[in-house]
């Protein structure tokens, strides 16, 4: 959860733009030292990502830049249309000449040649002028396209860890209620000197058995457990066995069902049920 806690809030400082702030839960659960060590760890692991990131929107920034100049270059269609405009006026001077017999047809289909020149020029780039166009609106495109799916990604990545956090804290509090309620975990959380200590009564041919236990010891069905977290507590839980599941078993005398089922979470959680 600390872990997921400092992704996040790294993974949020990337969308955004930003330096990562600690998260208050982090900060809560760990101190500023250490919150700030997790934060670090998890921002070194997203360099590799970042470069990466960065680099492809460098070369698409390139690319639009170099798109841009392409039009600009392309764009710049005066000098060709005076030069048709030029080899226009030349060609009608120059069959008035001929109309009047000072030149020869040989000189009017130069000229003519040199116009249709111009002209094919003209046609070409205002065509390299309409292709730079297109490329730049596509590469446009293509890079408002990758930011969303880039920032999207990071989205997606967000949720999930805080689903898993939320999680992560239910578990949490769950477990914890639950080991409050437990007679060992009681005296463990209250820093108590006196070990927990266990006894099992199991039934035998030649009647019960009374078996010393270090919380390891694998239980059989219809094995009873007396919890025994120091001295304060001996004498109750010396009398008030836990009893492991077995059908058709009733509870012992004394026990209420919640303190019955008290007893058989610490006998599956700490002594290992068969």
């Amino acid at each position: 959860m600390l872990k997921l806690l400092a992704r996040a809030a790294v993974l949020t400082a990337e969308r955004d733009g930003t330096e990562p702030k600690i998260p208050p839960r982090l900060l809560e659960l760990v101190g500023a030292t250490e919150a700030a060590n997790l934060i670090n760890e998890q921002s070194d692991r997203r360099k590799a990502v970042a470069a990466a990131r960065k680099n492809r929107e460098g070369a698409m920034q390139a690319g639009l830049e170099a798109a841009r100049q392409d039009v600009a270059v392309y764009g710049r269609m005066e000098s060709l249309d005076e030069l048709v405009k030029l080899r226009q006026e030349r060609v009608n001077s120059t069959r008035a000449l001929v109309d009047r017999n000072v030149l020869s047809m040989t000189v009017l289909n130069q000229v003519q040649t040199e116009l249709t020149d111009a002209e094919q020029r003209r046609r070409e780039a205002l065509n390299q002028f309409a292709q730079a166009k297109q490329r730049l609106v596509t590469m446009q495109a293509d890079a408002l396209r990758v930011q969303a799916d880039l920032k999207n990604d990071l989205e997606v990545e967000i949720e999930t860890i805080e689903r898993q956090v939320a999680d992560n804290e239910r578990e949490f509090n769950s477990s914890e209620s639950v080991l409050r309620m437990l007679p060992a975990t009681r005296a463990q959380f209250a820093k108590e000197a006196n070990r927990v200590t266990y006894q099992v009564v199991r039934q035998t041919d030649a009647g019960p058995v009374s078996i010393e236990s270090t919380g390891m010891t694998v239980l059989q069905p219809g094995d009873l457990v007396n919890i025994i977290a120091g001295e304060s507590e001996s004498s109750e839980q010396a009398g008030s066995p836990v009893v492991t599941p077995q059908s058709g078993k009733s509870l012992p005398a004394g026990r209420s069902a919640k303190q019955q089922e008290a007893g058989s979470a610490v006998a599956d959680q700490r002594v290992g049920p068969k």
